[in-house]
């Protein structure tokens, strides 16, 4: 019973350390599950960034485009001012001509650049609203520049996030193959000793088994011989009966027939004929 106790004991503890190790296993797995996902958005992310950084870097290449462009524009507004300043000069000299001038010369000139006005002032609208663009592009690609430097950021931020989440679960696999490798070691252990209690039980249940077996057969024998002795005993009481019957008669003979002398002799002869007939045990004792 007290190796069955063991054996139990030993059994318990295997399957405690079989379901440990069962345990480690599955917590791998899904270690290795969340390395993966870990890993999927972290690779995400980096395209996120990628994108984002890509973005910036045509937003920053239209804004500075759209600077350039904007600082290479020339105002014409000075060109006009003087335009208009010399037309005034000029159709004031026509007014203040006397009657009989010639005007041609003054008139052509007047013509020529009103001419010239009419094109500066055409090229200062178009520059008005090349301008006004070119400087709403600007502000537009600023604003856009900012935002994806913001993006960017987020993504920098998404993706350390997910390089610590994926080096947490890199360490959390890590963590289960060393619980794996100890709940091995502790299955192995665990079947040794149950191997050994099973051994040690099956040992001691050979034993018991043997000792039953003599114990059966000392049983036995010695039923056989209380039977024996007890045949042996009625039988002796048979015989002491006969026995002393024998010398009652063989009594009663010689006390009719002996003298008295003789009869005496004889009588104590007989009496201690007959104490010797008593059986006596040489030890005392149970059977």
């Amino acid at each position: 019973l007290g190796q069955e106790s063991g054996v139990r004991s030993a059994r318990v503890a295997l399957e405690n350390a079989q379901e440990g190790y069962i345990n480690a296993v599955d917590a791998l797995d899904d270690a290795r599950e969340a390395v993966r996902d870990a890993q999927a958005d972290l690779d995400d992310a980096r395209d996120d960034l990628r994108d984002a950084e890509d973005d910036l870097d045509d937003a920053e290449d239209d804004l500075d485009r759209a600077e350039r462009q904007l600082d290479r524009l020339s105002d014409p507004s000075a060109s006009v001012t003087r335009l208009q300043r010399e037309i005034a000069a000029l159709e004031a000299q026509i007014s203040a001509a006397e009657e009989g001038t010639d005007l041609t010369e003054l008139t052509a000139q007047l013509t020529a650049k009103q001419g010239e006005l009419a094109a500066a002032q055409s090229a200062a609208a178009s520059y008005q609203a090349s301008y006004q663009s070119l400087a709403q592009e600007v502000a537009s690609l600023t604003s856009k520049a900012a935002q994806l430097e913001a993006s960017v950021a987020q993504a920098e931020s998404k993706v350390k996030s997910y390089e610590s989440a994926l080096k947490q679960a890199e360490n959390a696999v890590e963590s289960c193959q060393k619980q794996i490798t100890t709940a091995q070691r502790n299955v192995g252990n665990a079947q040794e000793s149950y191997t050994a209690a099973v051994t040690q039980y099956n040992a001691s249940a050979t034993t018991v088994d043997n000792a039953l077996t003599d114990y059966a057969t000392a049983v036995e024998t010695a039923y056989e011989a209380y039977q024996t002795a007890q045949t042996n005993l009625e039988a002796a009481k048979v015989s002491a009966q006969n026995q002393l019957q024998s010398y009652a008669d063989n009594l009663k003979s010689a006390q009719a027939g002996a003298n008295k002398a003789t009869g005496e002799v004889s009588l104590r002869q007989l009496r201690a004929d007959l104490a010797d007939t008593e059986i006596k045990a040489p030890c005392a004792g149970t059977i």
